[in-house]
């Protein structure tokens, strides 16, 4: 119960994130039509984006193969991964990931959807992977909010 609890609020709070940055996009553009627009494109910009980054930020330390012998044992072999990033491309791949809604909605389906997993250092991984996220969600929420303010003080309404 505790897990669908924390997944609905980790889902809340990704909305959140949607609904502010569509709100200080809204701010920036005058005409309704334009912020409509803008808005559309800055969700296709957020989708490419987080295409490119999330392979690099799910990707496995390890390569596990499965294979069996000849007397029906199976063999598992646990090779590095070569194209696995390094530590300080992982970070930055991440920080972009979780700074992203679509970054965020994709760490929380990863997480749900492949939690069903044997290894554990895995699972282990993800989870930390994804209790790092409300972090960058609440920076996202309240640099957007606190934009749009400023913007929209500084703005003349008739």
């Amino acid at each position: 119960m505790m897990n669908l609890l924390e997944i609905t609020l980790y889902t809340i709070l990704m909305v959140t994130v949607y609904c502010s940055i569509y709100n200080f996009l809204t701010v920036i553009c005058a005409d309704t039509s334009i912020s409509l627009v803008v808005c559309v494109i800055f969700f296709i910009v957020m989708f490419v984006i987080n295409s490119i980054v999330a392979p690099k930020v799910q990707a496995k330390p390890y390569i596990i193969n499965q294979h069996y012998d000849e007397q029906g044992q199976c063999i598992t072999d646990k090779k590095p991964n070569p194209n696995y990033p390094g530590e300080q491309e992982m970070k930055i791949n991440q920080i972009i990931y979780f700074l992203i809604p679509t970054g965020q909605a994709d760490a929380i389906h990863t997480t749900c959807t492949e939690m069903i997993e044997f290894d554990e250092e895995e699972v282990h991984r993800r989870r930390k992977v994804l209790n790092e996220m409300p972090i960058y969600a609440l920076g996202v929420i309240g640099l957007a909010n606190i934009g749009g303010i400023y913007i929209l003080k500084r703005q003349e309404i008739n």
